[in-house]
């Protein structure tokens, strides 16, 4: 009986840690990573090869072949002011002259970006963000998905702060994923967990403490309240009196 209710409070504690992990994720990305990407200063994948005018790169990752209006596959990666990335936007675009200095090795290993774009998304010239956050371990993602009319939407695991989303729109797109990532959201709901729980202990120990000072000041039994003026032992309950210094 006492290992099913230790099991149960650890389950409830670990259930808590997860909200409280989710909540301060969804904080994070509200008050304080939004504030870079509101700006919509990214960093683009550099490409091995442009056809067209452009020169051959040795660096990067090609990841779709420009059509003949030099469109090409873009990644961007917004990084948090730690300097990790947590959020990736793949979409077709012709501006390709923008700040291009993301390497491959700086994509994150939770984002989709390694994926060649299929034919269909070519043609819609779909737009794809994603975003994983948590502190202080990753531990939510969410994707949001939509094609370049911006006709229909998708969203995994998140809830975009905006649901009809235009092209002027598209860089202050802000998603708040809810999809647990192990093993960064077991480690989170450990943490706020147990920062909860020692919470918990310590206001439950100090209202106790307060509790047995005021009642022995009224020469009242801690357990129960009973009259224990003159008395070594409460009459009524059997606890013993126990006078502190």
């Amino acid at each position: 009986m006492a290992w099913a209710r230790l099991f149960l409070v650890l389950l409830v504690y670990l259930g808590l840690g997860s909200a409280l992990s989710l909540s301060q994720t969804w904080w994070s990305i509200y008050f304080y990573e939004n504030v870079r990407t509101s700006y919509w200063r990214p960093r683009v994948l550099q490409y091995p090869y442009m056809q067209g005018g452009y020169d051959p790169s040795t660096t990067g990752l090609m990841l779709g072949k420009p059509n003949g209006n030099d469109d090409a596959w873009v990644i961007l990666g917004i990084e948090n002011r730690d300097g990790r990335v947590f959020q990736v936007r793949r979409y077709i675009s012709g501006d390709i002259g923008i700040n291009r200095n993301i390497e491959p090795g700086s994509i994150p290993k939770w984002s989709r970006a390694f994926l060649p774009p299929t034919q269909n998304e070519v043609e819609q010239r779909v737009h794809i963000h994603e975003q994983m956050n948590g502190w202080p371990f990753l531990a939510w993602r969410g994707e949001y998905v939509t094609n370049g009319n911006f006709l229909a939407s998708e969203q995994t695991n998140c809830i975009p702060d905006d649901r009809s989303v235009g092209m002027n729109a598209w860089h202050g797109l802000i998603l708040f994923p809810y999809g647990p990532v192990f093993p960064g959201i077991l480690y989170n709901a450990i943490i706020f967990g147990g920062i909860l729980f020692i919470t918990v202990r310590i206001i439950k120990h100090t209202r106790r403490r307060i509790t047995e000072h005021v009642r022995l000041s009224r020469h009242q039994c801690t357990k129960c309240k009973y009259n224990i003026t003159g008395l070594a032992t409460c009459p009524e309950c059997g606890q013993v009196v126990t006078i502190k210094a």
